[in-house]
C-alpha cells in the first residue's frame, strides 16, 4: 500500500518593516520640544521685563484718602493700603484694597480710583452707630453689628439688648418708639427684647416700661397720651409702668 503525500504551492508573504534606531527617535523629540521650549522661554522673559519695567516706570507715588470720619484709625488706613500699592500704577489690584479696608469695623463703602500718573484714590464712608449692642459692640441703623477697637470717643448712645437674630427687627422696633415718644420730654436710653420676644423700654427719667409680645407700638401711644395727667404732674415717681393690659395699665411707684 503506498502512501502519497500532494505537495502544494504556497506563497510566502513577505513583510517589511523598517528598522528604527532609538537614538533616532530620541533626537527627533529633543529636537521638536527645542524649537518650542526656546519661543516660549523668550515670551516668559519678556513678561517678566515688561512687568519689572512697568513696575520701576509706573510706581505708586501717592495714596490720598477722602473723608476718613471721625472714628477711623489712621494708621490702620495706612497699614492695610501699603501692602497693597507695591506692584505699580497698572499691576496694583483695586478690588483687593477694597476688600481690605472694608474689613475695617468703621469702614461701610470703598471706592477705589487710579488717578494717572501714579496716584491711588480712595473714598471712605464711615458706619454710623445707631446704638449700643448687647455687650461691646455697635449697631447701625439698617441692623450692621460691628465692633471697633474701643468705643470711648463714642458719645452717649441707646442701648438695645437682644438675639442677634432680632438685629434688624429692634433697630427698625426702636426707630418706631422714638417717634411715638417724641411728644414727651423723654428719651428711650434702652430697649431690650427677651428670648421669649417680650420688649421693654427704659427711659431718661429711669421709668420702665413693659410692652409685651404684641401691640407694642399701640401700647406705647397710649402711655404717652396719659402721661400728662398720670405722670406729668405727680409727686411721687412712677419706676415701673405695665402696659400689657387692654384697657389700663398697672404702675409701681416709687414710695410703694
Amino acid at each position: 500500500m503506498r502512501v502519497f503525500t500532494k505537495k502544494t504551492k504556497s506563497r510566502t508573504k513577505m513583510q517589511v518593516s523598517r528598522r528604527v534606531t532609538p537614538g533616532l527617535v530620541a533626537n527627533h523629540s529633543w529636537s521638536f520640544c527645542r524649537r518650542f521650549m526656546w519661543p516660549l522661554a523668550a515670551l516668559f522673559a519678556i513678561i517678566i521685563m515688561f512687568y519689572l519695567h512697568v513696575t520701576v516706570l509706573f510706581p505708586i507715588t501717592a495714596v490720598r484718602v477722602y473723608d476718613p470720619g471721625l472714628h477711623i484709625d489712621q494708621q490702620s488706613i495706612v497699614s492695610t493700603v501699603n501692602p497693597l500699592v507695591d506692584n505699580g500704577f497698572f499691576g496694583t489690584n483695586l478690588g483687593h484694597i477694597k476688600t481690605a479696608l472694608q474689613a475695617l469695623p468703621w469702614v461701610a463703602m470703598v471706592d477705589v480710583s487710579r488717578q494717572w500718573p501714579g496716584r491711588i484714590v480712595i473714598h471712605l464712608y464711615e458706619r454710623v452707630p445707631l446704638a449700643r449692642w448687647n455687650l461691646n459692640d455697635l449697631v447701625t441703623a439698617d441692623g450692621i453689628i460691628f465692633t471697633p477697637a474701643t468705643t470711648d470717643s463714642i458719645p452717649d448712645l441707646p442701648h438695645l439688648y437682644g438675639p442677634p437674630t432680632e438685629v434688624l427687627r429692634m433697630t427698625q422696633a426702636y426707630l418706631r418708639f422714638v417717634t411715638e415718644l417724641a411728644p414727651l420730654p423723654l428719651t428711650i436710653t434702652a430697649v431690650r427684647l427677651s428670648e421669649r420676644l417680650s420688649w421693654d423700654l427704659r427711659l431718661s427719667n429711669g421709668m420702665i416700661l413693659k410692652l409685651g409680645r404684641t401691640q407694642m407700638h399701640e401700647r406705647l401711644v397710649r402711655f404717652v397720651k396719659v402721661y400728662p395727667q398720670v405722670f406729668a404732674n405727680n409727686n411721687n415717681k412712677a419706676v415701673y409702668v405695665d402696659l400689657r393690659y387692654n384697657h389700663g395699665m398697672a404702675v409701681r411707684w416709687a414710695s410703694t
